[in-house]
């Protein structure tokens, strides 16, 4: 029995064997740990003896045909194509370059050159939405999200945009959904009240307790920018699930205080993801930081475990989002699809695979003016996990899809090599997640919950 493609996990208890190969897992028994814990071939006789003395040859043999046979069934299973042109989605439209904090962390110093024009034109936004809303035709659904700077700086435009694809869509075309990520600061009730009657979802970048947030997230005027964002949220957060975004640095590894910080004062979900690219090298996470914000994550799993034998699922997004994929069994052939199914319109209106390349001339996808230049999807289409020598034999590529394509290019200088950090931060969480999994798998009502807790 080859072995190879088989990843035991030992979580929170439980004992899992992963087959990278399928994206595929199942519970262990001490046999069956046994077993795949021997170094050699199983039949051989040294390990032929050391196991039967413990187990009987019929069970032995039985294990070993149903792995064999997960193997096998592994390697017939269809790989991923990309024959066929990807339709683009998902579009980011950055309104303004202009922001009231000043992050320390902020990618927007780290781009290759983002654009001179500071906010965007009515004339540029419609030919986007031309654009999104005819590669969408024949789709239900599509998606943009209002970007910034702090997007609500340009609320005029917004308005604008709303309008138009209200015009647009009047009679026949996909539903667009908004969403709009904010640093707190311009959600004034009056500018909630526009969005909500808008149906425009919004997400709060929020970084936890106040000592790191003022200084993570300083204000260009000068006020603590942890009672400004709470001046107008905290109202809101007993009327409506608004879902917090933290980025976590080494100020504060101990993700479970951010998380709970922030559940405490009302937010759900609550999602943490740690910084990387980063303008201050202080705000980016490093290789000694792995052991810290791995003791966080377990302590959050252990804490989620807890919540769920008491009835509730705790609202921590990026287990969630986890558990959801692994309920319905979703295999992830892309991290977050970006350049194949996404991109982002930059206020020149040039286009680029997300809003982390705006300026990088090297992976232009296009114009709002001349429109998608397919050379380059058809680059992002083709790095598929099956098709990228870092990814194609990790025995978490299903589950991650590759991660992010942004920091392979900023730190390997290839879209193609993913960054070895972030995939260990993610097959943390993973690990956590599958382990948490398989304690509540089995609980009625797992499915509503996890939609719940996990809805933006």
């Amino acid at each position: 029995m080859d072995k190879s493609s088989i990843h035991i996990i030992s979580e929170l208890g439980k004992n899992i064997a992963v087959i990278g190969s399928s994206g595929s897992w199942f519970e262990l028994d001490e046999m069956g740990m046994d077993i795949l814990a021997t170094p050699a071939n199983p039949s051989s006789s040294e390990n032929d003896a050391r196991l039967s003395n413990k187990y009987s040859t019929t069970e032995i043999n039985y294990f070993i045909n149903t792995i064999e046979g997960a193997l096998k069934k592994a390697n017939t299973l269809a790989k991923y194509s990309t024959d066929r042109q990807e339709v683009i989605n998902k579009m980011y439209l950055q309104v303004t370059t202009r922001c009231n904090l000043r992050c320390r962390y902020c990618y927007a110093e780290e781009t290759a050159g983002t654009s001179t024009c500071e906010m965007m034109t009515s004339e540029i936004a419609r030919k986007a939405i031309d654009l999104l809303l005819e590669e969408n035709r024949d789709q239900e659904t599509c998606v943009l999200d209002f970007d910034g700077g702090e997007p609500m700086l340009n609320r005029p435009l917004i308005e604008d945009v709303v309008d138009y694809i209200k015009l647009r869509t009047k009679n026949n075309g996909p539903r667009v959904r908004m969403t709009i990520a904010s640093n707190g600061t311009t959600m004034t009730p009056e500018n909630v009240d526009f969005l909500n009657n808008n149906k425009i979802a919004f997400g709060i970048s929020f970084d936890g307790p106040p000592d790191i947030q003022n200084n993570i997230r300083p204000s260009v005027a000068g006020r603590q920018s942890y009672d400004f964002v709470m001046d107008n949220i905290g109202p809101l957060l007993a009327k409506r699930r608004i879902i917090a975004q933290a980025t976590i640095t080494p100020l504060l590894l101990d993700v479970d205080e951010i998380v709970f910080h922030l559940a405490d004062l009302g937010f759900n979900p609550v999602q943490a993801e740690p910084a990387y690219a980063c303008a201050d090298k202080k705000c980016q996470i490093k290789p000694n930081d792995i052991p810290a914000l791995t003791n966080g994550f377990t302590r959050m799993a252990e804490m989620m475990l807890t919540g769920f034998k008491q009835g509730r699922l705790l609202p921590f997004y990026n287990f969630t989002e986890i558990l959801t994929r692994l309920h319905k069994r979703r295999k992830r052939q892309y991290g977050c699809s970006v350049g194949a199914k996404m991109c982002a319109v930059a206020p020149d209106g040039n286009i680029y695979p997300c809003y982390r390349f705006w300026g990088n001339e090297n992976y232009k996808m296009g114009t709002v003016a001349k429109g998608f230049n397919r050379s380059v999807q058809r680059l992002f289409s083709e790095a598929y996990v099956d098709n990228r020598e870092g990814c194609k034999d990790c025995w978490a590529r299903y589950f991650c899809g590759g991660k992010c394509l942004y920091l392979a290019l900023y730190f390997n200088k290839d879209v193609n090599k993913p960054y070895d950090l972030n995939c260990q931060i993610f097959k943390c969480l993973l690990s956590l997640s599958i382990g948490l999994y398989q304690h509540i798998h089995g609980s009625p009502g797992l499915t509503e919950q996890l939609e719940l807790s996990r809805n933006k």
